[in-house]
């Protein structure tokens, strides 16, 4: 019997409005949200105010245009 690699954990996204909802699955128990204004080297990410830290069950939170542009990540 081999060994089944994880999956990876994704988020989905919906936009309403002027809002975006960023929603993650249950199987990303274990892992923070994050964001940042950037990525790549040199990026300062920072846990997304008011998420679980560390994620214990399938959640979502709210992000409106006035964030300006935005990355966000699961990272464990």
């Amino acid at each position: 019997v081999g060994v089944v690699p994880p999956q990876p954990v994704a988020l989905s996204a919906s936009v309403q409005g002027g809002s975006l909802t960023i929603s993650w699955p249950a199987s990303a128990a274990g892992y923070v949200l994050e964001t940042s204004a950037s990525i790549g080297t040199g990026a300062q990410w920072t846990v997304v105010s008011g998420t679980p830290n560390p994620i214990s069950a399938s959640g979502s939170t709210t992000a409106t245009s006035a964030s300006g542009a935005r990355f966000y990540r699961l990272r464990k």
